[in-house]
């Protein structure tokens, strides 16, 4: 056998053992917290485990034309936006908005003009996870302006 596949076999080997104890590790954590132990403190920009991010208001606060940004005021959105996604709703339909911007107490979003939005009618926006899972308070509504003008 040459000293490179061995080389390679061992670096295998090696890397086998780590995912095995990272594994473990992380089993370990996961049991603890089931059992009540407190979460490790987070990183900066992330939340902890059990605390859910939370929409505050939005800018502009009054009513918001198709077309236009609309500033997500809140706290606990994470510094990133990863796989997160910012969502508008209402009236059986569901419509991701594009994200300009985004950090961890702001993000800004662009209303897409897209006809399914009804003139003079509120719409909800929320943050979802990569699954789809709601992550933020959904009370918070905007009135879409076209027809209040």
């Amino acid at each position: 056998m040459s000293s490179r596949s061995s080389n390679g076999a061992a670096r295998r080997a090696r890397t086998v053992m780590v995912a095995a104890a990272l594994v473990g590790l992380l089993a370990a954590r996961e049991a603890a917290w089931a059992q009540g132990a407190p979460p490790p403190p987070a990183r900066k920009g992330e939340a902890r485990p059990g605390q859910a991010a939370v929409i505050t208001g939005f800018e502009p606060q009054h009513c918001v034309d198709r077309g236009s940004v609309v500033i997500v005021h809140g706290a606990l959105f994470g510094a990133w936006q990863g796989e997160r996604r910012a969502v508008l709703g209402g009236h059986g339909i569901s419509v991701v908005l594009p994200v300009r911007s985004w950090s961890d107490r702001r993000i800004e979003v662009i209303v897409p003009d897209v006809e399914r939005l009804q003139d003079s009618q509120r719409y909800y926006i929320g943050l979802q996870d990569g699954r789809r899972h709601w992550i933020t308070n959904i009370s918070k509504t905007i009135i879409m302006c076209r027809g209040l003008e």
